[in-house]
C-alpha cells in the first residue's frame, strides 16, 4: 500500500538505535518491464526484428515488473522485534513530497507499483522495534530508461507514452498521458476494470479525463471512472480514415482538448488501445518530435499483449500518405496535416508546452 503527504521525517524524533544495521535490497538501476520489452526498444528494429518477436508470442508482457524491496535486520538482540516497517520513497532526496509504503506485520518484503522510468528516486526506511527505537537506512536507485507500461486491474494494453526522447532533444512528459484498452467492458468483455483498478486510475494515476475514441454507441449509460471525471466520446478515425472528411472534426475536437492543461492527465483508449488509440497516438507523438524509428516501436508496443506483430501495413499506409503533406520531416508534415483539419497554430504550441520537458 502507499500514500503520499508525508515526508518521513517524524519518526527521526524517536531515538536510533545505533547498535543495529539495516540492509535494503535495491539494485542501482531497476528494471520495471520485462527485459523482452527493453531488448525491443533497444533494437535496431529491422535488423533485429524476428528475434525480439518471438519474445513476444505468447503476450502477456503488457504488465509492470514491481520494484519488490526486502531488508533486513542485522545485529539486534534476540528480545528485540519489529514492530513497524515504513518505506518513503520520492523523487527529491529530501522527501519532501514522498509516497509511504508500509510494511505488512511480520513481513520483510514489499512491491511498489506505478514508478516513472528513466527517474532518480530517493528512499528511507525506517523500522521501529518493540523498545521504541528506530533504525534508519537511506539510499538511492535509478530506474531503467525504458517504456512505462503499466498494471491496471481489469484492462489491458496499457502505458504511459511519456519518457520518449524528441529528435530536438527534449522528452515527453510522463504522468501526462495513458493510452489502453477500454474501461467498461461494453464492446470486449474482458476489458472491464476491477473496483481496484478504478482506484489506481483515480488516486494513483489521477486521471481527469476519459478520452473515449469510441463512438457514443459504445456505451452501457455509465461511465466507468464515475462522475468526478470527464467523460468524451469522438468517434475516431483509424489509420487512411484520418483523411476522409466525415472524421475532421474528430481529429479537431480530439487535438483541441488535448490543447487545454485541465484535462490532464488523460487516459486515451479505445476498444483495444490498438488502432484508433495508435493512430490519434502515432500523430500526437509525431507532433511532439518522435523520430520516426520510436514512432513505430511505440505503436508496436501493443504486442506485449496481443502476442503477435501489428498491422505494419496499415501503420506503415498512414506514414505514406502523411508523406504527402508539405514539410522536411515527419513532424512537420503532421504539423500541416492538422493545421489543414483546422487545430490552430496556438493549440499545437500548448500541447507542446504542456508536454514537453527539458
Amino acid at each position: 500500500m502507499g500514500k503520499q503527504g508525508t515526508n518521513g521525517s517524524g519518526g527521526d524524533r524517536i531515538p536510533e538505535n545505533t547498535g543495529i544495521s539495516l540492509d535494503v535490497s535495491i539494485d542501482d538501476e531497476v528494471l520495471l518491464v520485462s527485459p523482452v520489452v527493453k531488448e525491443f526498444v533497444a533494437s535496431d528494429i529491422d535488423v533485429h526484428s524476428n528475434t525480439i518477436y518471438a519474445g513476444f508470442a505468447d503476450g502477456g508482457l503488457d504488465h509492470a515488473v514491481p520494484l519488490n524491496v526486502f531488508y533486513d535486520v542485522k545485529n539486534a538482540p534476540e528480545n528485540l522485534s519489529v514492530e513497524q516497517a515504513v518505506l518513503y520513497i520520492a523523487e527529491d532526496e529530501q522527501l519532501s513530497d514522498a509516497k509511504e509504503y508500509l510494511y505488512e506485520r511480520r513481513r520483510s518484503i514489499l512491491s511498489v507499483k506505478f514508478l516513472k522510468t528513466n527517474t532518480v528516486y530517493y528512499y528511507k526506511l525506517q523500522v521501529t522495534f518493540s523498545d521504541g527505537s528506530t533504525g534508519v537506512k537511506k539510499g538511492s536507485f535509478h530506474t531503467a530508461n525504458t517504456p512505462r507500461i503499466l498494471s491496471v486491474d481489469g484492462i489491458v494494453n496499457v502505458r504511459d507514452i511519456g519518457g520518449w526522447a524528441t529528435k530536438q532533444g527534449k522528452h515527453i512528459k510522463q504522468e501526462m498521458i495513458y493510452r489502453g484498452s477500454e474501461l467498461d467492458g461494453v464492446v470486449a468483455a474482458d476489458y472491464k476494470l476491477t473496483p481496484k483498478g478504478t482506484q489506481d486510475m483515480l488516486n494513483v494515476l489521477k486521471i481527469k479525463t476519459d478520452m473515449d475514441l469510441r463512438s457514443g454507441n459504445d456505451s452501457n449509460g455509465t461511465h466507468a471512472l464515475g462522475a468526478a471525471v470527464k467523460h468524451i466520446y469522438y468517434n475516431a478515425p483509424c489509420y487512411g480514415q484520418l483523411f476522409e472528411e466525415q472524421y475532421k472534426q474528430s481529429v479537431l475536437d480530439i487535438f483541441a482538448d488535448l490543447a487545454d492543461s485541465k484535462n490532464y492527465p488523460i487516459y486515451l483508449h479505445c476498444t483495444y488501445g490498438n488502432d484508433r488509440t495508435g493512430t490519434i497516438c502515432y500523430l500526437l507523438e509525431a507532433l511532439l518530435g518522435v523520430s520516426d524509428e520510436d514512432l513505430l516501436k511505440e505503436y508496436e508496443l501493443s504486442l506485449t499483449y496481443y502476442g503477435k506483430r501489428l498491422n505494419l501495413e496499415s501503420i506503415n499506409g498512414l506514414a505514406s500518405q502523411i508523406g504527402r503533406y508539405p514539410g522536411e520531416s515527419t513532424q512537420e508534415k503532421v504539423e500541416n496535416y492538422l493545421l489543414g483539419v483546422g487545430v490552430t497554430a496556438d493549440e499545437l504550441q500548448s500541447i507542446r508546452d504542456i508536454l514537453l520537458s527539458d
